[in-house]
């Protein structure tokens, strides 16, 4: 892991800040889509169990379909290794998509990993946006 990216004191108190903004803003049903509650509810309940696998898995469907609250928690997924393995990459780039998809919590997030990110570490970040949208492309907004 790159030195700028070691899981500092700093980097702790990053992770804390965004998982309260997390239980704060987080919506599992925010989505244009017309479609059944419970599909969007499950997610999350599986997250309030501690069920992290099962919530990445079902938030990962929801992204590909273009929900962006799912790109939200994705990110929080990824960054404090809930689920999958810890990679701020992968956080920052579902932020990125969080953001671009108009979710202001996500903006957030974003200005707190700014301060651990590298300008080599944004770059990668935003070509995986690309790759994202260019193999997801009815999420591009």
């Amino acid at each position: 892991m790159p030195s700028s990216l070691r899981f500092t004191p700093r980097l702790r108190r990053l992770c804390l800040g965004l998982i309260a903004t997390f239980i704060c803003f987080s919506n599992p049903n925010d989505s244009g889509l017309a479609s059944a509650q419970s599909k969007y509810q499950a997610p999350a309940d599986a997250y309030q169990k501690g069920d992290f696998a099962t919530a990445f898995t079902l938030w990962i469907r929801l992204a590909e379909e273009g929900n962006r609250g799912s790109y939200y928690n994705l990110g929080n997924l990824y960054l404090n290794g809930r689920g999958v393995r810890l990679n701020l990459l992968e956080a920052y780039k579902w932020f990125l998509l969080a953001d671009r998809a108009g979710l202001p919590q996500a903006k957030i997030a974003l200005r707190r990993m700014n301060k651990v990110m590298t300008l080599s570490d944004k770059k990668e970040a935003d070509l995986r946006v690309l790759r994202w949208y260019d193999l997801h492309p009815k999420t591009k907004r």
